[in-house]
């Protein structure tokens, strides 16, 4: 089979076996060190299948593989395709964002302390008040990620629409954060509950003025730590996933653990993918007590003898 042509893409490199590539298109991809020399190969003029066997391809993976690149402007039509390495720039400091959350949460504890006494909602319009206001507070916490993705890459994040724990959100795809460095892509992990934190500072605030507040805004701050028990959690797809696994520099953390475990080995990997099963299972049991403590006195579903069974 002759030689493809010359390539035209920029990569750089993520961990020790994993690297990004950009296409001329703009897609961003992750690929194994193995499927990268088999496209340097190609571009210094080796054939497909002299690039295939050399790095125990089969010819048909090979021709899907190059399809999918081609699709994405890989392939200079004028023959004079260009390679470029692209090293890491240099790292941010994240010690500002972690001392706002130190501070923050320092706030939110002495709330607690002092005011924060109320802990069920009575009727449907508080109920559907806090509902509201926690949507919101998850639509800013996306924004967060989006504004430090923005700051960064100089460019706005595509969206889509999912859930979060139990409401509904505007989820913001940040894997192009991927050839940033470590740090950076920390920020913008963490950047979501930045805002949160922001968000429950500013509730503190306003019971500070008027204590009347409390009655709505301690139970607002019991949805936002229910949703960080969830989101923050590293056990589940989350920022608390991404920032575990930014901060080990394992790109394929959960393809890590879930091969591991597989094969049966006893290490992290497999240990970490266990841990996630059982906290995957264990989190409809929380669930349910989240909304039999925040709701269930609205639905009249906790009869007295139950509530004196838990007493004890």
């Amino acid at each position: 089979m002759s030689h493809p042509g010359r390539l035209t893409f920029s990569y750089g490199q993520l961990d020790i076996t994993t690297y990004w590539l950009k296409t001329p298109s703009g897609w961003l991809g992750r690929i194994n060190r193995d499927s990268l020399m088999f496209l340097l190969d190609l571009h210094r003029g080796a054939t497909l299948i002299e690039a295939a066997r050399k790095y125990n391809f089969g010819i048909e993976e090979a021709e899907s593989f190059l399809s999918v690149l081609k699709n994405q402007s890989v392939l200079a039509e004028n023959g004079e395709g260009r390679i470029s390495q692209v090293f890491q720039k240099e790292d941010s400091n994240p010690f500002s964002m972690i001392l706002f959350f130190a501070l923050s949460l320092g706030i939110q504890l002495i709330y607690f302390l002092w005011w924060g006494r109320t802990h069920y909602l009575q009727t449907w319009p508080e109920a559907i008040a806090v509902f509201v206001a926690s949507i919101l507070a998850i639509v800013f916490h996306e924004w967060g990620h989006r504004a430090m993705f923005k700051y960064f890459l100089g460019f706005s994040p595509r969206l889509s629409l999912g859930m979060s724990f139990i409401f509904p959100t505007v989820n913001v795809e940040t894997h192009l954060a991927w050839c940033l460095p470590k740090n950076q892509r920390l920020l913008i992990n963490l950047a979501g509950l930045a805002m949160d934190s922001l968000i429950n500072v500013l509730a503190v605030g306003w019971v500070f003025f008027d204590q009347r507040m409390e009655y709505f805004v301690t139970p607002f701050l019991l949805t936002q730590y229910m949703r960080w028990v969830m989101i923050v959690n590293p056990l589940i797809p989350g920022d608390g996933y991404w920032i575990l696994s930014d901060g080990l520099g394992v790109v394929h953390l959960a393809e890590e653990s879930r091969l591991h475990l597989r094969k049966t080995m006893v290490d992290g990997y497999s240990s970490f993918r266990v841990m996630s099963l059982l906290f995957q299972g264990l989190s409809l049991v929380g669930l349910i007590f989240f909304v039999w403590h925040l709701f269930g006195r609205l639905f009249g579903m906790v009869s007295p003898s139950l509530l004196r069974l838990i007493a004890r």
